[in-house]
């Protein structure tokens, strides 16, 4: 579909649950989107610490979904859980999480709100976090006096699609919109979807990163575009939609 129209074709990469969710939201927003799953989501089988927490930290709605297929719960009633956008707030929401704090933002914006929150509070916080992580967030807290534990309980695996179903997905694109959100998953996209593939090119193609990192990651290739989110979250990604199909 070519860029200049109000409908976009968007090409979303990420694990199936997610893919799934973000492809709810493009149509909410009267898009069109393309899914090829080119990770999964996988559990590391290390053990939760067996004691108390005030708090459990997530800079990702993974966690939760391991948490689930766990069966696990937290035992304290009245626990937090900080969250660091507000997709992954919903999901927290929806485990079970009675107090949900959102930092509608990136893990550094999460830090500064668990800051602000436990001003003066003596309490242990859990960080249930992924194997790769681009920012130190238990190390950051540390430095702030906030007691902090970190168990990694997730890692994000390539997985690499057939060959004619990636072609069949990219013809469908046509020339609409890639979304990347990472540094690394988008350097694994590219690598994957645009070496040896007739078409499209990615100089037929928009590029909506969700941070100028992840952006980097990408511009080696010729693309019609890249735009970068005003805010670090996929609903700054499918806003940024609106100045693609403007251009």
């Amino acid at each position: 579909m070519p860029i200049g129209t109000d409908i976009l074709r968007v090409l979303v990469t990420r694990i199936r649950s997610a893919s799934e969710k973000t492809a709810k939201t493009l149509r909410e927003h009267g898009h069109d989107p393309v899914l090829l799953p080119m990770f999964t989501l996988v559990d590391t089988g290390d053990p939760i610490p067996n004691e108390l927490f005030g708090g459990y930290v997530f800079t990702s709605g993974n966690a939760l979904e391991i948490l689930d297929r766990r069966g696990w719960f937290p035992s304290e009633s009245d626990c937090v859980a900080y969250c660091v956008g507000d997709e992954t707030a919903q999901s927290a929401k929806s485990f079970g999480f009675s107090k949900v704090l959102s930092a509608d933002g990136n893990a550094q914006d999460l830090a500064r709100l668990i800051e602000s929150d436990l001003t003066d509070k003596p309490v242990k916080l859990l960080y249930l976090a992924g194997v790769k992580r681009s920012f130190d967030l238990q190390g950051t807290l540390e430095r702030l006096g906030i007691m902090i534990d970190q168990t990694e309980v997730y890692r994000i695996e390539q997985v690499h699609p057939k060959a004619e179903t990636k072609q069949v997905a990219l013809d469908q694109l046509g020339s609409g919109a890639v979304f990347f959100y990472s540094h690394n998953t988008a350097k694994d996209v590219c690598d994957e979807i645009f070496e040896g593939y007739e078409s499209p090119g990615s100089e037929n193609l928009v590029a909506v990163a969700i941070s100028t990192k992840t952006a980097d990651a990408v511009l080696k290739y010729p693309w019609q575009a890249v735009y970068v989110a005003d805010r670090p979250t996929e609903r700054s990604m499918v806003e940024k939609l609106k100045e693609v199909s403007l251009a």
